[in-house]
Order: structure tokens, then C-alpha cells, then sequence
């Protein structure tokens, strides 16, 4: 017969703690994981917005990529600091310059996300809040994406944000080229 001693209350009590500590380590990481990360959001197109599918696309997917986080840290540090977002809008796409001279198109496209804990949010720079919750977290009508346009075939190269300058100036041309530098 084996001779089975009764465990200590050492092992016991280390055994217990051992259990409320995974236990509490997964409450905290599913009410973390639950508070941070979004739901899917279906998005919202406004209306009026006429824009090629290209363009739409590129705008569609810039948004979608600042919402879930990815574009831009400052959605993930208003997640960090307890907003909660739970949808998009993209607002409008225009075209609004041409620079023959490297064949790109530049259109201005506008967004905001969706909060339900407006109180969470902190407002910096160019930021608005509407009273619906809705969050411009850039400065407004300053972000722009360049394509480039080949026999009428429009190719998404980047996006850019340029708050300082408009289409068509120089300070603006050469932020742009610079982009394409980069992007090419």
C-alpha cells in the first residue's frame, strides 16, 4: 500500500493562490481585450459622395485602418485612456488638384469616428467632438490621397496630411513629392 501523506497547507494555500491568480489574470485580460478592442463596424457613406472606385476604395480603406487602429496612434491612445469608438463616416472625397507635370490626382477626403464615452475623449490639435460623440481626430479638411493617373487609370500611391498649405502650392508640392519619394 502506498503510503499517501496528507499535503501540507503550504502546497494548499499555494495551490489556491495559484488558481485565483490565473483566474483573476483572465478576468482582466477579457475586460481589457472587451473595453480596447472594437466591434466590427458596418461604416457609413454619406450621402453625396461620388467619387471613382479607386479613389472610394483607397478613402474606404484609410478610414476603416484609422478606426481599427492601425493608421494612427492617436485613436489607440484615446483607447488607452478608456474611449470606447463603435463606428466610422466617411464624409466626403473631392478632387481637388491635378499636377500634370507628375500625373498625380489629389483628392481631400474627410472622416470621423464614432464614441460612446465622449468623456474619455482628450481633445488636441485640429480635434472636434460633436454632441452626437462623433470624432474628428485630425485637423479638419487636411488629408488628401494621391494617385497616380495614367491613360485615365487611377492607381492609389498614399495618402498624406497637409493642414499648412493647399493643392496647388508650393510648400504643398513639395510635401507631396516627397511622399512619393517615399512611397516609390
Amino acid at each position: 500500500m502506498l503510503n499517501m501523506k496528507k499535503p501540507s497547507r503550504v502546497i494548499i494555500v499555494a495551490v489556491v493562490a495559484l488558481a485565483v491568480f490565473v483566474s483573476v489574470g483572465f478576468a482582466v485580460k477579457w475586460a481589457v481585450t472587451a473595453t480596447r478592442e472594437p466591434p466590427a463596424a458596418p461604416g457609413i457613406i454619406s450621402d453625396g459622395i461620388n467619387a471613382a472606385d479607386a479613389v472610394l476604395d483607397a478613402a474606404l480603406d484609410w478610414v476603416k485602418g484609422d478606426y481599427d487602429g492601425y493608421r494612427d496612434i492617436g485613436l489607440a491612445a484615446q483607447r488607452e485612456n478608456g474611449a470606447v469608438f463603435d463606428n466610422w463616416r466617411l464624409e466626403y472625397i473631392e478632387h481637388v488638384h491635378t499636377d500634370e507635370g507628375i500625373g498625380i490626382d489629389v483628392y481631400r477626403f474627410g472622416w470621423r469616428v464614432h464614441t460612446t464615452t465622449p468623456d474619455r475623449v482628450i481633445l488636441a490639435g485640429g480635434m472636434e467632438l460633436d454632441a452626437d460623440g462623433w470624432l474628428l481626430d485630425t485637423y479638419p479638411n487636411s488629408w488628401y490621397l494621391l494617385f497616380e493617373n495614367s491613360w485615365d487609370e487611377l492607381k492609389f500611391v498614399t495618402a498624406m496630411m497637409a493642414n499648412d498649405c493647399s493643392p496647388g502650392d508650393e510648400l504643398f508640392t513639395i510635401d507631396m513629392i516627397r511622399m512619393l519619394e517615399i512611397q516609390r
